[in-house]
């Protein structure tokens, strides 16, 4: 009978477990240390952790950790409620925010995508300030990447409601209701590079039409006024 080689140099079911706990601190999740040997923030001296996030974020994370795989905690809405809905969305948000610390990639773009199809319910200036709001509200360091994305989501989500006719996408004061500075910032730089690039067409589209004009101009002056030399002149007086 023979017998499997362990080629590792210590057993992982003899790790330390690693106890977190989340905002409403009702339930402490436990995790062996090995689950987390890619996270840069864990210490060999710390074996208790707390965090920001809510629980329902909690459990996502730590799931994730043990399955690979995504669940998440039942919302105490009715299942065609468009809160649940929103709750979903507001609850993906704060994930993948909390993917600036939490550093699981695979995770991250599931999260792309749940992002992208939950918002499919919502009108876009719904979105606008659902992110506004919990990107206010998050808190949390090392978030560019994940910030820039939902930058980037936004934007896009903009456009196309702005190109979809059906959509009413005209009443801007919505952008007055927004709190997050780097997000009011980033629609600023936007609309101004909109706007700089529309002056700039139009002042194109101006001195093209004025070079136009002065070639239609040229060509009419030449058929108006023809050349005659002077035995024309004379057969004309005779």
């Amino acid at each position: 009978m023979g017998f499997n080689r362990i080629s590792v140099f210590a057993s992982r079911y003899t790790d330390p477990i690693l106890t977190f706990t989340f905002k409403e601190r009702r339930s402490k999740f436990y995790v062996p240390r090995f689950f987390l040997q890619d996270q840069s923030w864990v210490s060999n001296q710390t074996t208790c952790y707390a965090h920001k996030q809510s629980e329902h974020v909690g459990h996502i994370l730590i799931h994730f950790l043990y399955t690979g795989e995504y669940q998440a905690l039942e919302i105490d809405y009715p299942t065609l409620d468009n809160r649940k809905t929103s709750a979903e969305l507001a609850i993906a948000v704060q994930v993948l925010l909390a993917l600036g610390y939490w550093r699981l990639p695979k995770l991250e773009e599931l999260f792309h995508s749940k992002i992208e199809s939950l918002s499919k319910s919502f009108h876009i200036y719904d979105i606008l300030l659902l992110v506004d709001r919990e990107l206010e509200n998050a808190g949390l360091e090392n978030t560019k990447d994940q910030e820039e994305w939902l930058e980037n989501f936004l934007m896009t989500s903009l456009n196309v409601a702005l190109e979809d006719k059906s959509v009413d996408c005209t009443d801007l004061s919505i952008f007055k209701k927004l709190r997050h500075i780097r997000l009011i910032q980033f629609f600023a730089t936007k609309f101004f590079e909109s706007f700089v690039s529309q002056v700039l067409i139009k002042n194109e589209d101006d001195q093209n039409s004025n070079v136009e004009s002065q070639d239609t101009d040229s060509v009419s002056a030449i058929i108006i006024t023809p050349t005659t030399s002077s035995s024309d002149k004379f057969e004309s007086l005779a």
